[in-house]
């Protein structure tokens, strides 16, 4: 038993079953997304991507500057039509690889509105895709049959692979 002062909160959508099992005693609070999105739900979303992405940016040494930017953010929040869902999956695929690569294939996405199967069928689709494993062939192969060690500089300048991919495969490896 709960606590009288103790506040349960479930998300879900509204399934006829889910709303007879949950209607005595509970507060409905229903989030518009889609088209009807409220400035609310899209700030909430914009915070959740701000945070997300600037953790994301702390991982490597040297992202780009202020990235992605504010105008990017925007796109996405508003891509993201109000679902927490979007926002978490496109935050999650750009930790799957080098993070201006993978936002580069979202934002060229030409999605709908918070179209959340066109959004999984793109990253399905780019999933295993041979540029990120030719990348990390080559940079590991490097590792391996150079002479001497091999800072992350050096690595670029030998491969001409781009910085983030670098440490990507070096993060991951």
């Amino acid at each position: 038993m709960l606590a009288k002062n103790c506040k349960l909160l479930v998300t879900s959508r509204a399934e006829s079953d889910i709303k007879r099992c949950l209607d005595a005693g509970t507060l409905h609070i229903e989030l518009k997304t889609g088209a009807l999105v409220n400035k609310e739900t899209s700030d909430d979303v914009g915070k959740f991507l701000t945070g997300e992405l600037a953790r994301i940016a702390e991982g490597y040494s040297s992202p780009p500057a202020k990235w992605p930017g504010g105008a990017v953010i925007k796109q996405l929040t508003d891509q993201a039509a109000g679902l927490f869902i979007w926002a978490s999956t496109v935050t999650r695929f750009m930790e799957d690889g080098s993070p201006t690569g993978q936002l580069s294939m979202i934002l060229d996405g030409g999605f709908e509105l918070g179209d959340i199967d066109a959004l999984y069928t793109t990253i399905l689709n780019n999933a295993f895709k041979g540029a990120s494993v030719d990348s990390a062939k080559a940079v590991l192969g490097a590792i391996v049959l150079a002479k001497m060690p091999c800072d992350e500089h050096n690595l670029q300048k030998l491969l001409g692979e781009a910085s983030d991919i670098i440490e990507f495969v070096l993060q991951k490896a």
